[in-house]
């Protein structure tokens, strides 16, 4: 559990910051385009056209629910990042408590069942980063 809780912190962490970038630069892309246009376009109709593209951008970040994407993997991430320290916790008592483990792996599981599916996208992309992030991770323990 230990282990699943470190690789979720990880590819939530990663998942919220790609959500986020993109809803940055969609709405400041948008706004930039929006003033340029304004400054630029001599027809109405053309300033009625990127308004309607800009109004659509934005109206996107919010249909396809990006902010809370973002902000479910976020959560995400600080829950399972400590569940991660209470694992490691429990595991270097002396006496392992199996009600206290039983609590935690629930813990972890209910963290899981609300968050966003991981992104197995990112998971195929970044694969090789993960994992050399988790043998030196092994090797600090």
């Amino acid at each position: 559990m230990q282990e699943s809780a470190w690789w979720s912190k990880h590819i939530a962490r990663r998942a919220a910051s790609v959500y986020t970038i993109t809803i940055v630069f969609l709405i400041i892309g948008s706004l930039v385009a929006l003033i340029v246009t304004i400054e630029t376009a001599q027809t109405y109709t053309a300033q009625l056209n990127i308004g309607r593209t800009i109004t659509s951008t934005i109206m996107l970040v919010f249909s396809l629910n990006l902010l809370r994407t973002a902000l479910g993997y976020y959560s995400y991430s600080q829950k399972a990042a400590k569940i991660e320290e209470r694992a490691e916790l429990l595991l270097s008592s002396k006496k392992i408590d199996l009600i206290e483990a039983i609590k935690l792996m629930n813990d972890y599981h209910l963290a899981h069942a609300e968050a966003p599916m991981n992104p197995g996208w990112l998971w195929s992309i970044k694969q090789e980063d993960f994992n050399e992030l988790w043998k030196t991770y092994r090797r600090q323990e």
